[in-house]
């Protein structure tokens, strides 16, 4: 028998994002729970790794270039998906550079998140081993439980 001494309470909910169908999932649950709670923060993060954006020298499109567009694309994305989602809250987002993993145990940290909802997938193949060994290298270095909404 586990001994609880004290209660959890859910206060700030972190959501990481990518670009796939997993976001779509992990927002909708994040922002359920939100709705379900008493004035929560929440933070949507995304984060655009520079290895991403290697350009196209020969095309004449610079590095430098090529992660400004995905900057841009990112905060359209994060913008979009928050119009879908946030309903009565007014969550707060950020987009930040690096890798992955690091970012988000990180951004995890300094939020103070009492939740971090990532969305996973259960299918299998090349296109999404990225997103699971993601979330497989997050769940031990997490200073928060994490949430992972499953497809049904």
């Amino acid at each position: 028998m586990i001994k609880q001494d004290k209660i959890m309470t859910i206060s700030k909910i972190m959501i990481a994002v990518d670009r796939t169908a997993a976001s779509f999932k992990a927002m909708d649950m994040g922002f359920s729970l939100a709705e379900s709670l008493k004035k929560p923060e929440v933070l949507v993060i995304h984060v655009i790794d520079p290895a991403w954006a290697m350009g196209d020298p020969d095309a004449g499109i610079l590095p430098e270039q090529a992660l400004a567009k995905l900057k841009r694309e990112s905060e359209n994305f994060l913008q979009q998906l928050i119009k879908m989602y946030s309903k009565s809250l007014e969550p707060i987002y950020l987009i930040l550079q690096g890798k992955v993993v690091t970012e988000i145990i990180e951004a995890a940290k300094n939020y103070q998140a009492d939740i971090l909802v990532l969305g996973t997938h259960s299918r299998k193949g090349l296109a999404n081993l990225f997103v699971e060994d993601v979330v497989k290298e997050i769940i031990p270095h997490s200073p928060c439980p994490i949430l992972l909404p499953c497809d049904q």
